[in-house]
């Protein structure tokens, strides 16, 4: 009786232990499942729905602007990433002592929309004439960098 009283243990504990390996194995699945559908945008969104965002990288010049998004100010100031939701959206990037920056976008599920260096121009600034070509100029092309201007005058 005593035998079977402790093959009937063993049992039971075989049982207890393949069930809390199963749990385990349940959970890590579940965990791994969750993170990655988070990390793909996937969400809950405020009516309870379950949507795939998109995300918003924005980065200005100069860095430090403060950041609003269909009208709500954000916390962070650019550089920043954010999540949205899809549809249409109103973005303004804006600094003291800059002109203001302003877009609208339409973003989609699932979609990474990198907005990077909208410049924000400083106020007050001076206007600085390099050169007079009037009718002269033939045509003119600027380096894709920005740094130089190539003309032609005419003849």
């Amino acid at each position: 009786m005593v035998e079977m009283d402790r093959e009937q243990k063993k049992k039971w504990h075989k049982i207890g232990v393949i069930c809390a390996e199963f749990i385990m194995v349940a959970s890590v699945v579940a965990i791994v499942v969750i993170t990655t559908l988070i990390a793909m945008g996937w969400n809950v969104n405020r009516d309870g729905e379950i949507e795939q965002t998109g995300l918003l990288q924005l980065h200005t010049m100069p860095a430090g602007a403060t950041v609003e998004i269909d009208g709500e100010t954000m916390f962070a100031r650019t550089d920043m990433s954010r999540s949205l939701s899809p549809g249409h959206h109103y973005i303004k990037a804006s600094r003291e002592g800059y002109d203001t920056w302003e877009k609208d976008i339409e973003m989609d599920s699932g979609r990474l929309m990198r907005v990077y260096y909208p410049r924000l121009f400083a106020q007050n600034r001076k206007v600085e004439q390099m050169a007079d070509l009037g009718a002269e100029l033939e045509f003119y092309s600027a380096a894709p960098n920005h740094k130089y201007l190539l003309w032609a005058k005419k003849d």
